[in-house]
């Protein structure tokens, strides 16, 4: 078996449908204070995609049912649970973001020092 492309993963990961389609490992702490479910892909490697995402379709949907069931005030407190649980999705993802940045400053910075003493580039 050949592993996917890391873009394939990512993609997979936005995609909720296909996602859950995937055979379901388990859950991991993300070391963030977040949790992570984890599904086997087709090429054997295991994905983990932030729970609150998967959460956060769920309550949406669940007030689309709950709207057009005409229950107006559940559909409103799901609603108000889909907005915290983008909130912290966001924040999450900007922590990452801030963290991949982090590391390729570093990355450079051991280039340059590696640079300047004559040795190869990692």
């Amino acid at each position: 078996m050949s592993v996917c492309p890391r873009e394939v993963h990512e993609a997979l990961k936005r995609d909720e449908p296909r996602f859950r389609a995937l055979p379901h490992v388990g859950f991991q702490n993300d070391g963030l204070g977040g949790v992570l479910e984890l599904r086997n892909c087709t090429c054997g490697s295991t994905l983990g995609a932030p729970k609150d995402q998967l959460d956060l379709a769920d309550r949406l949907a669940s007030a689309a049912l709950a709207l057009r069931a005409g229950e107006l005030d559940l559909a409103l407190r799901e609603v108000g649970r889909s907005a915290e649980l983008a909130e912290r999705i966001r924040r999450h993802e900007a922590d990452r973001i801030v963290d991949e940045k982090y590391e390729q400053e570093l990355k450079q910075q051991e280039n340059r020092r590696r640079a300047r003493l004559g040795l190869v580039a990692v």
